[in-house]
């Protein structure tokens, strides 16, 4: 049983919804609620004890964050009906201007999303495309493909496969 803090991170006045360790250990990242009520998503490193990065942010609560394979891209998804991705970038905190050069995509759902994770086994394949799944408050698992060098004119990203969650009578 742990008996001394080793670290504490800067916090919100609405507090911290979702955490999420790097695959190398190495940074924390965390969707914490502002002033604004925007859930921001901060990069903590645990390396050098502070905050690194300010992502992005949501406009409702982020239920759920994760990082890529090789921790170069951050998803989150949110209550407000969308799962983002931005790329991983060290030492800015200014989120509203990251949103915009930081951001890869939006996917937009018809609900809150409350689940997402990244398909790993098919992303480290196809090295310029993420493979991704969403949980909807709707019934319904996507699977996403994000094209992450798209050009002009290229799809971004493309709803792959939806299925239904069957639901259990009670």
């Amino acid at each position: 049983m742990p008996s001394k803090l080793l670290y504490k991170f800067e916090k919100t006045l609405f507090g911290c919804i979702a955490l999420r360790f790097s695959n190398n250990g190495k940074y924390l990242a965390s969707s914490c609620i502002n002033e604004d009520h925007k859930a921001i998503i901060n990069v903590f490193s645990i390396e050098n004890e502070g905050k690194v990065s300010s992502i992005g942010y949501h406009h409702e609560i982020a239920h759920s964050i994760r990082w890529s394979v090789n921790d170069k891209h951050i998803m989150s998804c949110s209550s407000d009906c969308t799962l983002k991705i931005w790329k991983f970038k060290e030492r800015d905190d200014n989120f509203l201007s990251n949103d915009t050069k930081l951001h890869l995509c939006t996917l937009n759902h018809p609900s809150y999303v409350y689940a997402c994770e990244f398909v790993n086994t098919i992303s480290v394949i196809e090295k310029t495309k993420l493979y991704v799944i969403s949980g909807c408050h709707d019934g319904k698992i996507r699977l996403w493909m994000v094209n992450i060098h798209s050009a002009q004119g290229e799809e971004k990203f493309k709803l792959i496969y939806e299925i239904e969650i069957p639901q259990n009578d009670v």
